[in-house]
């Protein structure tokens, strides 16, 4: 668990392999995937083919990540989020059993994986995008004050995630997989350290709001195929449920 809770944090850091396509068209590949999931849920015409749209969905979300970190620790980071899901979908399918009012089985589970293809495509915003590249944009359309609140919310995020990992594994080792709840304190501590840490260090040497914001790269015909891939496929995917 401490592995993949590790490697979940990870999903949210910068790739130097990024560099190498354009701000414009990493923005275009999250955004498409973020349209899709809601053009699955809002026009697919049944439950089986809006869960095939979304399962496709999610398959080139995992394409995409993979290609810039690597398939085993996407894999890894994956389980954390079905575990969670995982337990939400068992709750509200026990519910259904013992005949409360709750969603039925079908619902319950294209609601899981709405849930993990959505949250997947809104990660790919700060997976694909830079923090510098961010300040730079809501910088120049005016929005200065939340270019600054994002510098110091989101780097937050890994580095809780990954102090969570540690922090499970040593009450795990001290106390032999029992009082996990003993995570609690260690966390809340140097997550309040490193938060402390950051903002003294803005205060420091303040932020910078300059960043290279490119329009296109020659690798960039690399994600602009798999977007005319999935738009395709979901496409192609929507007529054959017709017939």
């Amino acid at each position: 668990m401490a592995l993949a809770i590790r490697d979940f944090s990870y999903l949210f850091t910068y790739a130097s392999k990024l560099e190498s396509f354009s701000t414009l068209s990493r923005f275009l590949v999250a955004a498409s995937f973020i349209a899709s999931v809601f053009v699955a849920k809002l026009y697919s015409s049944d439950p089986l083919l809006e869960s095939a749209r979304l399962a496709l969905v999610f398959a080139f979300e995992l394409l995409v990540v993979s290609y810039f970190r690597g398939l085993k620790p996407v894999v890894s980071a994956l389980r954390i989020v079905v575990f969670f899901v995982a337990i939400g979908t068992t709750v509200l399918y026990s519910s259904y059993v013992l005949g409360w009012a709750t969603p039925d089985p079908a619902s319950i589970v294209v609601g899981a994986i709405t849930l993990v293809a959505l949250f997947f495509s809104f990660s790919l915003l700060f997976q694909l995008i830079s923090l510098k590249e961010w300040r730079s944009i809501l910088s120049s359309i005016g929005a200065k004050s939340y270019a600054l609140l994002m510098t110091l919310v989101v780097p937050q995020i890994p580095v809780t995630i990954f102090y969570a990992s540690e922090a499970f594994t040593t009450v795990k080792l001290k106390y032999g997989g029992k009082k996990l709840y003993k995570v609690i304190v260690p966390l809340v501590l140097l997550t309040v350290y490193n938060a402390r840490s950051m903002f003294e260090s803005h205060l420091l040497y303040g932020v910078s709001y300059e960043a290279k914001l490119t329009l296109f790269k020659r690798k960039d015909v690399l994600l602009y195929v798999v977007e005319a891939v999935l738009i395709l496929a979901f496409t192609l995917l929507g007529h054959a449920t017709c017939h």
